[in-house]
């Protein structure tokens, strides 16, 4: 709506109306919002313009003033700053139709407010032929619902109406469909689905084969059984049995057998693909559906084909549709498909197939016209001969749309690289002028990369881009071993890389390949156990210590005695800290005595673990980063009993982390004043040392 000029109306006014209403309103309990009426003619159409009140700590005050023509509503909002909206009165003040959930309740201020509405809405509805029912003891908010209800209907059917041209008109860019389309579906769709039925007595029996259509017999002579042709002059030895393959002599093919029986009760569903397009820029993916139905008569099944999903992908967009019930016309159409999943199966929306038949023999040749004429699919599917299905041409299609150097991967031969693209996780990929951008190598690692594999996997990338980050060159022969190690026994390639200085890659790998079926898959005990005789000064250039002939004993060994040196390094670590705790004089804000409270600094490190055993918390393993100097720890006491703990504060980059009482509770207000006293000092002293 445009409201140019809607501003310049003289402001609301409280009339006496208005306040008589608000008197009435205070003696019940639901709050109110009064409503007053008058027409104008604003932007050439008689508009009714409404005035809406409400009451704000005793005070009466304009709220909103609502503008309704014939085509569109707009609200303007008057509290605080005023504003236009578009959405409806209801929600604007959040009105509920249940009456157990509503505050508010929406009246006319008088009835001559509600007759200068009413008559508007009945000139409004007469002249849109609505049925509009007034009702004189209706409340102000079902007759403006009413209104706003019909011009929200008539906004929302001209987008339907627009949305349904726009997809009529794509629509009819679809062409007709091969000739030879009904011989595609019957005999090509639908081959998988072809039987060989049988019906067996004591002695003989009747047969059926869907496929080549002729009839046969079976007969038990002298004990074996034989099956030959009523029609044609064939015979084998044997039967059939129920759900196992069957030589069909005639066909000269094996060919699933079915009891008549089951045959009276037998559906196949097959999917196919078929790829058009219409221009350059327009390429077209249809997807249809097969029945062969045998209930009727299995000798002569019926076929049926429907065409369920269309995509129409161009180089920037795809649009997509399925022949369903167009909710807002109440009709079959062409619609978007609701809640479609990208990598999904268009045919396991409906019936779940096991395959879909591509109906384009020449893929490339169909598309050479096209904007995907050098995508390179019937080389991604060579490349990756799994992908049978053609139905994840859709998504091809789209990552190609996304991924444009997916080309230059799939011409070099990395299926598996660009395979990756149309896949979740992360891409160690980047689009790049040529092949070495994308994959971001080196020339040299380039090349590296193609010896180790004519198609490498995400791994294999991965690692050689690790290696040359690092900085590091290995052969073709340590790239294997480094990518098997990674991805079979969990060891990263920087844990491997910083072994090289002590031994070789080769080395390594054979070691390890010796030793997994002892201590399992999972060998990143090895990079601990590395990690522990480095740290106890170990030689490990000494292959005795590098490479333990029983790995699993020298781990659990190993781990015992590094406990030990652990716990006496830091028994060495916590004396010096004592030391350092005895000469250091604690400033006036680190022994400040405020209100009956004190801060101070542990005496001894031993102090963290008899806090954290007196107020149940964790600061017993803060000693380590204590004697590193990443966090520092203050005791806060009582001044009437100073020793006994009471809260615990961690001071770090200039400022409180936490303060924590008996089992971590927080700050009383009292110790919250005092921490608030103690920052302020600890940064004072801070300002003090700049200036200095």
């Amino acid at each position: 709506m445009k409201v140019k000029g809607f501003r310049d109306l003289p402001d609301p006014v409280v009339t006496d109306d208005v306040k008589k209403m608000f008197r009435r309103s205070k003696r019940k309990k639901t709050d109110y919002f009064f409503i007053t009426a008058f027409q104008k003619n604003l932007n050439g159409e008689r508009m009714l313009v409404l005035d809406v009140f409400i009451r704000v700590d005793g005070e009466i005050k304009p709220m909103l003033r609502c503008f309704f023509g014939k085509e569109e509503y707009a609200t303007l909002d008057l509290r605080e700053k005023p504003k236009w909206r578009d959405g409806a009165l209801d929600s604007i003040i959040g009105y509920r139709w249940y009456s157990w959930q509503r505050k508010y309740e929406v009246q006319w201020a008088s009835d001559q407010d509600r007759i200068t509405a009413q008559k508007w809405f009945k000139a409004f509805a007469k002249r849109n032929g609505y049925g509009f029912e007034l009702d004189p003891e209706a409340k102000a908010h079902t007759d403006i619902d009413e209104y706003q209800i019909i011009i929200r209907e008539k906004k929302n059917r001209k987008k339907w109406q627009a949305d349904r041209d726009r997809m009529d008109m794509v629509m009819k860019t679809f062409g007709k469909l091969p000739k030879d389309w009904k011989e595609f579906s019957q005999k090509t769709v639908m081959d998988e689905h072809n039987y060989f039925f049988y019906q067996l007595g004591k002695d003989k029996g009747l047969a059926h084969c869907s496929r080549c259509q002729h009839e046969f017999k079976i007969r038990k002579e002298k004990g074996e059984w034989m099956t030959w042709g009523v029609d044609v002059p064939v015979w084998i030895k044997g039967k059939p049995k129920h759900n196992r393959d069957f030589y069909c002599p005639a066909c000269n093919k094996l060919i699933p057998s079915k009891s008549i029986g089951y045959g009276h009760n037998l559906v196949e569903i097959e999917w196919s693909c078929l790829v058009q397009h219409n221009g350059e820029n327009q390429v077209q993916v249809r997807f249809h559906r097969h029945i062969k139905d045998y209930r009727q008569d299995f000798r002569h099944p019926t076929y049926h084909c429907d065409e369920l999903f269309r995509f129409v992908h161009y180089p920037n967009a795809v649009i997509d549709a399925t022949f369903d019930i167009d909710k807002h016309f109440n009709r079959e159409d062409w619609i978007p498909i609701p809640n479609k999943p990208w990598f999904s199966n268009p045919s396991m929306f409906s019936e779940p197939a096991h395959r879909t038949v591509l109906y384009n023999q020449h893929l490339e040749d169909d598309l050479k016209d096209t904007w995907l004429r050098y995508c390179s699919v019937e080389k991604f599917l060579q490349l990756n001969p799994e992908q049978k299905d053609p139905w994840f041409i859709n998504v091809f299609i789209g990552t190609y749309r996304k991924y444009p150097y997916m080309e230059k991967l799939v011409k070099i031969g990395f299926g598996n690289l660009a395979e990756v693209l149309m896949g979740y996780g992360t891409i160690p990929m980047q689009d790049g002028r040529n092949i070495c951008e994308v994959l971001k190598l080196s020339r040299e690692n380039f090349l590296l990369l193609k010896e180790v594999s004519s198609n490498p996997r995400k791994e294999d990338l991965e690692v050689l881009q690790k290696v040359q980050e690092l900085g590091q060159r290995v052969t073709e022969d340590e790239l294997s071993a480094l990518i098997n190690m990674q991805y079979l026994y969990r060891i990263h390639v920087e844990d491997v890389l910083e072994l090289r200085q002590y031994t070789t890659i080769h080395k390594l790998w054979k070691y390890i390949g010796t030793q997994h079926s002892r201590v399992g898959v999972d060998m990143k005990d090895y990079v601990e156990y590395i990690r522990w005789i480095r740290e106890m000064g170990a030689d490990l250039k000494n292959e005795f210590n590098l490479f333990p002939k029983d790995f699993w004993e020298a781990h659990d060994r190993k781990s015992n005695e590094y406990v030990a040196f652990k716990d006496a390094r830091l028994r060495e670590l916590m004396k010096e800290f004592n030391k350092q705790l005895e000469k250091q004089k604690a400033t006036k804000a680190e022994s400040m005595a405020v209100a009956g409270l004190l801060i101070r600094l542990p005496r001894k490190i031993e102090e963290l673990d008899r806090e954290g055993e007196a107020l149940h918390h964790c600061v017993g393993t803060y000693k380590q980063r204590v004697i590193a100097g990443e966090t520092r720890i203050f005791f806060i006491r009582q001044e009437a009993d100073p020793e006994k703990p009471y809260y615990t504060l961690e001071w770090k980059d200039d400022h409180v982390v936490q303060c924590r009482g008996r089992n971590n509770c927080n700050m009383t207000p009292e110790v919250k004043a005092f921490v608030k006293i103690f920052e302020e000092k600890m940064g004072a002293k801070k300002k003090r040392r700049r200036a200095s």
